[in-house]
């Protein structure tokens, strides 16, 4: 599951875990939290029908303070691939986005 914590005076507070739009009984890897604080990205087999591979998919919230309602998921269908797709990670201020996934080699 994805949660979140912050860090305030030296210590960490509790974590909060991101509510059932974003956690699934599936695997969830990679989050990584838009600039804004509105957009999360992560790689989950939780919606990919028929398959166990992991996909890139888009969550947002509206309400910057709640950290449990999220709208999503939305599927990043330009970098999903067959095989399984790590993380994404679009950088704001430079316009490019990174993307990692692993590939089946082809020897012995």
């Amino acid at each position: 599951d994805v949660y979140v914590c912050f860090k305030e005076e030296g210590d960490w507070g509790v974590p909060i875990q991101l509510g059932k739009t974003v956690n699934t009984p599936f695997a969830e890897r990679t989050p990584w939290l838009s600039d804004d604080g509105k957009t999360l990205y992560l790689s989950t087999n939780a919606y990919s029908v028929g398959r166990n591979d992991l996909d890139i998919f888009m969550f947002t919230r509206t309400d910057i303070n709640n950290w449990k309602d999220w709208i999503g998921p939305v599927k990043v269908k330009d970098v999903c691939s067959a095989g399984d797709d790590w993380c994404y990670r679009p950088d704001q201020q430079s316009g490019k986005t990174y993307f990692a996934r692993s590939l089946k080699l082809k020897f012995k």
